[in-house]
């Protein structure tokens, strides 16, 4: 068996490439385990890859001691499940294609392939004030940046001040707001970083308030590598229909297995039936448990099923577990549980049995005393803060062919109105229902608005609350965005930044207690490598 721990006595000695006090390790599981891990080559010390590996077999080969079995044989199944769903996704990708007429469009419409202008990386304070505040107020605030550029020019790090100072988003990056062309800046900030030097700073009015601008590079225009370009937006074609087509095989495949999810009342058994589905490629019908349920919850991030607060959360859960077994059965119907699939398998399931155990052998986390958790708090203040979070609600207009041109123009004159504020958000709604439709996206944080998409996110950036975006494009929609309320970013409290700092202090400890339970082992084992 490739990873059994025991050597036949009448091995090669040539084949052995390390001893420990438990066995030996051959040449072939050390190249499959090299290969597994992508460790192939020079990059990693051969030796790290010998104690990591004795270090897995060791542990694992104490897991039924210590272990919960029925929970492994649950988490080494996913494994199983998510290996077969990524051989089925492979074998798609390896039969899709772009053609070169659209590879030669996409070429022709994206932007990289035009020469590129000189971009400008900037770091930023703002102090913000907003239009029509009292000029008083805002030469108050230019002073105090006066004194903060004098400050980066005595050698303090602009990078810190912003985090303690700036009233921008960009704090959080100590400043950083990237490069950006001149031409995507305001007039007035524009002219002065055209006039500076890398590393010299301008205080500059701006709508938002009086900004601290540090230039901090330069990348001069280049030519676009067009060859380069033409396989990247291939690459980007051929994984849109990938996910096209998986998409609606999986769509067909949710049509297709009969699913039936069933209530489960509180504090039902382990071994109680939370759905029935049939398998389209066997015609198998399986049941999945409660404990099976939880378990794939708990590995994807998901609430426990009780916690769970509508039944469409549950439901749509469970269809992402029935699509897993679905998945399978059809990559053994179309022969792809080879083994490029059965190796990376082995590992997995010896690496999960190794962490189970340690998880089991390490020494439990002391918990933190109060003093020890205010010290901690203490020494990274700067770190527990309340991230700045958006109320947002979102007008959607989807892009239709049937429908009338002049349909989404109104969506983009009204769109206009209600940037420049003359027309309501909820009256720009009312002028377009029923076509478009209201959503309440609920509180967002800056980290979790890109996934709106680039265009939404760039025109949401420095809106107060009770703003409205212009309308823009994201796929095939058509959305306006309203800031219904904005939380500013703030520091936590003690007593708010508590469960966050216990948290970190018990995972801490946790990780030291896991690095003393290797260590230890890796010094039992006495692992002698051969020349």
């Amino acid at each position: 068996m490739l990873l059994a721990t025991a050597i036949a006595a009448a091995a090669n000695p040539a084949d052995i490439v390390a001893d420990y006090r438990d066995g030996r390790v051959e040449r072939r599981d050390l190249e499959s385990w090299r290969r597994y891990l992508g460790h192939e080559g020079d990059r990693v010390p051969v030796r790290a890859d010998i104690e990591e590996l004795v270090l897995v077999r060791v542990l694992a080969s104490r897991f039924d001691a210590v272990g919960p079995v029925a929970e492994y044989e649950r988490r080494r199944r996913l494994l199983a499940l998510d290996l077969a769903e990524s051989a089925l996704r492979s074998r798609l990708a390896a039969e899709t294609h772009a053609r070169t007429a659209e590879v030669a469009a996409a070429l022709e419409s994206d932007p990289g392939s035009k020469p590129q202008p000189r971009r400008y990386a900037l770091e930023n304070i703002l102090k913000r004030c907003a239009p029509g505040c009292p000029e008083a107020e805002r030469d108050s605030l230019r002073r105090r940046l006066e004194e903060l550029k004098s400050r980066v020019l005595d050698g303090e790090d602009f990078a810190a001040l912003a985090r303690q100072e700036s009233e921008s988003e960009s704090r959080l990056r100590g400043g950083q707001t990237g490069y950006v062309a001149l031409e995507r800046l305001a007039p007035a900030v524009a002219a002065a970083v055209r006039g500076l030097k890398t590393g010299e700073l301008a205080i500059v009015d701006t709508p938002a308030g009086p900004t601290l601008l540090r230039l901090s590079g330069i990348l001069e225009p280049e030519a676009p590598d067009l060859e380069a370009l033409r396989r990247r937006l291939e690459v980007r074609l051929v994984s849109r229909k990938v996910d096209a087509a998986w998409d609606e095989s999986s769509r067909a495949l949710v049509a297709a297995l009969r699913l039936e999810v069933r209530d489960t009342p509180r504090g039902a058994g382990l071994e109680t039936v939370v759905a029935s589905y049939r398998l389209p490629a066997n015609g198998e019908v399986r049941n999945l448990t409660l404990a099976e349920f939880t378990t794939f919850l708990a590995q994807r991030g998901l609430p426990a099923p009780e916690d769970m607060s509508t039944p469409v959360q549950r439901r749509e859960a469970v269809v992402q577990r029935a699509l897993l077994d679905a998945r399978h059965a059809e990559a053994a119907e179309k022969g792809l549980l080879t083994d490029d699939y059965a190796r990376p398998l082995e590992w997995k399931s010896l690496e999960l049995r190794a962490q189970m155990a340690a998880n089991a052998l390490a020494d439990p986390p002391r918990e933190p005393s109060t003093d020890e958790l205010r010290a901690a708090y203490e020494k990274a203040r700067d770190h527990y803060r309340h991230a700045p979070r958006w109320h947002l609600r979102a007008l959607r207009l989807e892009i239709d062919p049937s429908k009338p041109a002049s349909l989404y123009e109104d969506m983009r004159l009204l769109g206009d109105r209600a940037r420049a504020g003359t027309l309501g958000f909820d009256a720009v709604a009312d002028r377009l229902r029923p076509h478009a439709r209201v959503q309440d996206l609920g509180w967002l944080t800056e980290a979790e608005i890109w996934r709106l998409g680039l265009n939404a996110e760039n025109a949401l950036r420095g809106l107060p609350a009770g703003a409205s975006t212009p309308a823009v494009q994201e796929s095939r929609e058509l959305i306006i965005l309203h800031v219904a309320e904005r939380e500013e970013d703030r520091p936590l409290s003690f007593d708010e930044a508590r469960p966050v700092v216990r948290a970190a202090l018990l995972a801490e400890r946790r990780r030291e207690a896991g690095e003393s339970l290797r260590r230890s082992i890796i010094a039992e084992q006495d692992v002698q490598v051969r020349e």
